[in-house]
């Protein structure tokens, strides 16, 4: 290391050093930097070297640290954020429910369809909470992922067979859909999703009446009838 790059190391801190030594946010020095109160300089990141990392003079800080800290802790952006974040926080633990079955608390899982759709608000809080129960006691507590593989492998098995047969990819994966339409159209019980959801609605009368009330699985009507 030469003598000038050691005089800046002395000189110069890393943004993020700068902002949790004087206790600033990031908004407030990048403002500052704006209007000329701090230097601020992009050099090479020593942890990733496609990156560039931000250092900041500290005698600026110094000299303007009163001013800097009267700069907004958060951009617009950055509130704006904050908000939605906390919003969605919020909906997240009004759909949190109970599982009795795995003891544990459930709380709607990154990507949910259904999440996104009650947040935009074209569904009730109700609503999207009995449909992400029903989600979890059909993953959790139904045999709908064992089915969901041996329905996968049986499709393999058939692929592998037309294959032999001298179909190529796509002719043999055709035919496939094609006999999945065929069962289908024969009424045969062959929606494994439909199925497992009725298994879910059944356990989920069980362990949550008051809320499924009006939700009772097609086997529960069927005894009834009887």
């Amino acid at each position: 290391m030469n003598a000038d790059s050691d005089k800046r190391d002395r000189e110069y801190s890393y943004l993020s050093t700068i902002i949790r030594e004087f206790k600033l946010t990031k908004n407030q020095v990048q403002s500052a930097g704006s209007d000329g109160l701090v230097e601020m300089r992009e050099v090479e990141n020593p942890h990733n070297s496609e990156m560039v990392a931000t250092i900041v003079k500290r005698k600026d800080v110094e000299a303007h640290l009163t001013q800097i800290k009267s700069y907004p802790t958060l951009a617009p952006n950055e509130r704006t954020d904050r908000k939605r974040y906390a919003g969605r926080r919020r909906l997240r633990d009004k759909l949190e429910f109970h599982c009795p079955r795995c003891e544990r608390d459930i709380r709607a899982l990154r990507g949910s369809e259904m999440f996104e759709v009650c947040w935009e608000r074209q569904a009730s809080t109700e609503e999207a909470q009995r449909v992400l129960m029903v989600a979890h006691y059909r993953h959790e507590h139904t045999d709908y992922e064992k089915r969901l593989r041996e329905r996968a492998d049986l499709r393999y098995e058939r692929y592998r067979e037309f294959r032999d047969g001298g179909y190529d990819f796509d002719e043999a994966w055709e035919r496939i859909d094609e006999e999945d339409i065929e069962e289908e159209d024969e009424g045969e019980e062959f929606d494994i999703k439909a199925r497992s959801n009725e298994e879910a609605l059944s356990l989920l009368h069980q362990d949550f009446p008051t809320v499924f009330a009006h939700q009772r699985s097609k086997y529960e009507r069927q005894e009834s009838n009887t």
